[in-house]
């Protein structure tokens, strides 16, 4: 009896003092709509996926729904704009090490 007191103590104080915004946390897309021929209509961004976007809105028959980009914002959602998508890092395979970066010895 004494062990679910304190585990429910735990558990309480653990929800109490947690901040439940950390927590949330939503998906942003960067859609395309396009001609069936492959031309780009509309470039936009939405927490909708392609999907999802066609259940709410009307697609043409003649076109079609694609994501080209997808990313994590952190937050709620509802009365923000979409967070921005985030820059891309930059490309690795092409960096030399600087000359004050010795390589690692092979082990």
């Amino acid at each position: 009896m004494r062990t679910s007191k304190t585990l429910i103590l735990l558990t309480l104080s653990f929800f109490i003092g947690s901040d439940f915004r950390a927590f949330a946390e939503y998906r942003a897309f960067k859609l395309q709509l396009q001609t069936k021929d492959g031309q780009i209509l509309k470039e936009f961004n939405s927490t909708l996926d392609p999907d999802q976007y066609r259940g709410f809105h009307a697609i043409s028959y003649d076109q079609k729904l694609i994501y080209t980009r997808t990313w994590m914002c952190r937050g709620r959602t509802d009365l923000e704009p979409i967070c921005p998508e985030p820059e891309e890092p930059p490309s690795t395979s092409s960096r030399s090490p600087s000359s004050d970066q010795k390589e690692a010895p092979p082990p």
